[in-house]
């Protein structure tokens, strides 16, 4: 899996700008789109996620929604947007995919308003197959690549332990383990082989 940006996708209207997206590897085509909504409305974020499925030309075919719910500020006290209270602010993810029948398609919900904070770690964790990142056959697309022919079908299966770690550290825990630590792309550098990325 590759992080590929918040470069813009077009839609049959307008533009619209991602927080994040990921490709596979040996497909250009970005799959998954991460919306992180914490000024806009939950019904909003999950429309726009909508348009991003169904608006795409069948690109699009999963997008994670992390909504941040903080609660207001008293006007007495100074604001800390990059801080979360686990007494009055919430992080729960909605997660919709791509399905389609034989004459219709649809964005269909397959994580339901996960808390991610406060709350234990989160033990869900969705897959997606080669048919959801691509939509085509695995045999042609391995061909293709020129992938010994036991080259076994990636299954990408994506959890919420970093995101979780995240909004601990956000709310004041430590991160012992240097989890939030994520690569930057450096013109300086040379680009990694390969990244996994879990939510």
């Amino acid at each position: 899996m590759w992080q590929s940006g918040r470069a813009d996708v077009k839609t049959s209207r307008r533009s619209l700008t991602p927080d994040a997206s990921i490709s596979a590897i040996g497909v250009r085509k970005r799959f998954l789109i991460l919306e992180v909504a914490h000024s806009l409305r939950e019904k909003e974020a999950l429309r726009k996620a909508k348009v991003y499925i169904l608006d795409t030309n069948e690109k699009i075919k999963v997008v994670v929604v992390v909504i941040v719910d903080k609660k207001p500020t008293p006007r007495s006290q100074i604001a800390d947007a990059d801080k979360l209270c686990a007494e009055t602010d919430t992080v729960h993810v909605h997660v919709l995919k791509y399905v389609e029948g034989s004459d219709w398609c649809a964005a269909e919900c397959v994580v339901e308003k996960l808390q991610i904070f406060p709350g234990p770690e989160p033990k869900d964790t969705f897959e997606l197959a080669w048919s959801d990142i691509h939509g085509g056959s695995w045999d042609r697309a391995r061909d293709e690549m020129g992938l010994p022919a036991d080259t076994p079908r990636p299954v990408c299966q994506i959890n919420f332990r970093e995101l979780w770690d995240t909004a601990r550290w956000l709310s004041g825990y430590e991160d012992p383990y240097g989890l939030l630590s994520t690569w930057r792309p450096s013109k300086e550098g040379p680009k990694p082989k390969e990244r996994i990325i879990e939510f």
